[in-house]
């Protein structure tokens, strides 16, 4: 476990996306990004790769604490 990948919840819901807080022992801000891809086979990949990019334009990384476990 290395650390996190942060964005701000206004960033995740854009496009349709869902966003649902499931706090973890070693990380009380996690949250679950449900993703909106209605698509099936290859265009449902290609939707999903592209929501994968628009969050990482948005999200910086943020290294564990060293006594930090699986999060």
């Amino acid at each position: 476990f290395y650390g996190w990948a942060v964005l701000k919840v206004r960033d995740a819901e854009k496009d349709g996306r869902k966003v649902v807080a499931t706090p973890k022992p070693q990380n009380p801000c996690h949250a679950d990004i449900f993703l909106n891809v209605a698509a099936t086979g290859e265009e449902r990949r290609h939707q999903q790769e592209g929501h994968a990019l628009k969050l990482a334009e948005h999200s910086w990384w943020r290294k564990a604490p060293e006594d930090s476990g699986p999060g």
